[in-house]
């Protein structure tokens, strides 16, 4: 545990940090949360988990966060924090993760477990998807929906992937890009909708094979409940 400290300690040392932070409980009791960046490298997050704050500060899914202690999901917190007008959106997610260390004194670290998975492949039946190759790249999402303009099958295992919250890989072998329709059922909706899993197959000719391979997480070693809020 020592060395992680330790290797804690030298990243939040060496990374870029926030100019101005400011971090507070929310007792609020409102159930909804906002994580968002603004322009000026300036990082608001409203009434968050620090669940929610880990998937955007390592740009991660929820299932790939590893051992977080209950209260990662139950507590809530306020963070203001303004860096250099010229960072990125991934120094963004550098500084944050750096915040974190400094005010949670999080330590973490990255690994592989072996998780339920699934693989995206074609269907006995071909693909039923038309290939574009004109254009620039567009997705839209929405409730029980994908529409997506010139996408490759990594970007839809990736949006598949955030839909049913388990890694998808990507093993279809085609190398071109797709205009994707996709509608399946959801619990608000309309209810003759197939499941996503049928809809993939019915509507894009492809298939989630359930299966159980390695998979990126982050590991969670230890924070403190009650962070140093200024």
């Amino acid at each position: 545990m020592r060395w992680l400290l330790l290797l804690a300690a030298a990243i939040a040392a060496h990374a870029q940090h926030f100019e101005a932070a400011s971090l507070k409980i929310n007792v609020s009791g409102d159930p909804g949360g906002a994580i968002r960046t603004e322009p000026g490298g300036r990082f608001v997050s409203t009434n968050s988990t620090l669940r929610a704050i880990l998937r955007y500060a390592w740009n991660i899914r929820d299932f790939q966060i590893v051992d977080a202690p209950a209260w990662f999901e139950s507590d809530r917190y306020d963070i203001t924090a303004t860096g250099n007008a010229k960072v990125t959106i991934a120094e963004v997610r550098l500084m944050v993760q750096a915040l974190l260390a400094e005010r949670f004194a999080l330590v973490t670290h990255r690994d592989k477990r072996d998780l339920p998975m699934y693989a995206l492949v074609v269907g006995s039946k071909g693909i039923r998807m038309k290939e574009n190759l004109e254009g620039d790249t567009t997705v839209a999402t929405a409730p029980g929906q994908i529409e997506a303009h010139k996408l490759n099958m990594n970007m839809l295992a990736n949006q598949l992937a955030g839909q049913i919250a388990q890694s998808v890989v990507n093993k279809t072998e085609l190398k071109g890009t797709y205009d994707v329709k996709l509608h399946w059922a959801t619990e608000a909706g309309d209810p003759n909708e197939p499941s996503i899993f049928a809809a993939v197959q019915e509507q894009l000719g492809l298939k989630l094979e359930s299966q159980k391979g390695p998979v990126e997480v982050l590991i969670v070693d230890s924070a403190k409940r009650t962070p140093s809020e200024n």
